[in-house]
């Protein structure tokens, strides 16, 4: 069963991003996961939450594989970075 993890990002620092994409999307892959949408583009069509800077879709084999990928260490200085530099919430689903 696939797993998918919905990103959504607020900025409020950017420097952290350029290292960020260096070295994470090689991680993602190495857990079999893909990045299937990057987009700046957000708007808000129903709700009362507040609408995200830019939203990020990936795909997993499965949860455990989204975990795996969480729990890295040396994943950590970068999950740090970002949340130190965003308001983010991730989910994660199987479908």
């Amino acid at each position: 069963m696939a797993a998918y993890m919905i990103v959504n990002l607020t900025f409020h620092d950017l420097a952290w991003t350029r290292d960020y994409t260096a070295h994470v999307p090689g991680m993602v892959r190495e857990h079999g996961g893909e990045y299937l949408v990057r987009s700046k583009t957000v708007t808000r069509l129903e709700g009362n939450g507040p609408t995200p800077d830019h939203i990020v879709i990936l795909t997993f084999p499965t949860l455990a594989d989204i975990h795996a990928f969480m729990a890295r260490p040396d994943y950590a200085p970068f999950r740090d970075a970002r949340v130190a530099a965003t308001d983010s919430d991730i989910l994660i689903f199987e479908a």
